[in-house]
């Protein structure tokens, strides 16, 4: 099952490769012509990773970035996660804040208004790293690999799906790979 899994996320990331290729020189051309503030991108968004062994994740956080390259961008990522745990029948939570970043790539563009295509649709491939801070009940580091889904200019909601491995430094609690799904705004 996980490699089926794996196998279809691996098929989607490269089809939607091909795609990105269509978008031509128009989203140079737009992002040659934004200004410094219109390059950053931020986004808020609420997380859930599947449970393994025992362990769930819910996490709340958010990303501030910027497109230094056409396509390609950086990014400070931050987050509160709560685990919840049931370890040889006892139910019980931990909480942590963890604090990194990452780097994003725009897979593919569209425009549904057909006028400027970095405003519009986008899926976006992203990999970041965090690591808790602060005195947390859950010392732990993150490694996050997946894709995001801008649907439209402004203000937009998106989505994303992704694999997180979350190195545990507690003991007692166990490390923790997961399928996570988000869902937030976007500006």
């Amino acid at each position: 099952m996980k490699k089926r899994t794996l196998l279809a996320f691996m098929a989607i990331t490269l089809c939607t490769g091909m795609q990105a290729q269509e978008t031509g020189n128009s989203y140079k051309t737009t992002y040659q012509s934004q200004s410094v503030i219109e390059r950053f991108k931020s986004d808020i968004t609420t997380s859930a990773v599947c449970e393994n062994k025992g362990h769930r994740m819910l996490s709340f956080g958010g990303n501030i970035g910027y497109e230094f390259l056409p396509k390609i961008y950086a990014f400070a990522h931050g987050e509160s996660v709560t685990g919840l745990h049931d370890i040889g029948g006892m139910k019980t939570y931990t909480n942590t804040c963890n604090i990194g970043g990452g780097l994003g790539y725009k897979l593919f563009i569209s425009s549904i208004t057909g006028k400027n295509p970095s405003h519009d649709n986008s899926i976006d491939i992203y990999a970041l790293m965090a690591a808790s801070v602060g005195n947390t009940e859950w010392k732990q580091t993150v490694y996050e690999a997946g894709l995001k889904w801008k649907i439209t200019k402004g203000i937009s909601p998106i989505l994303g799906l992704g694999f997180r491995h979350t190195n545990s430094h507690t003991a007692g609690v166990s490390n923790h790979n997961g399928i996570i799904c988000s869902i937030g705004f976007g500006i």
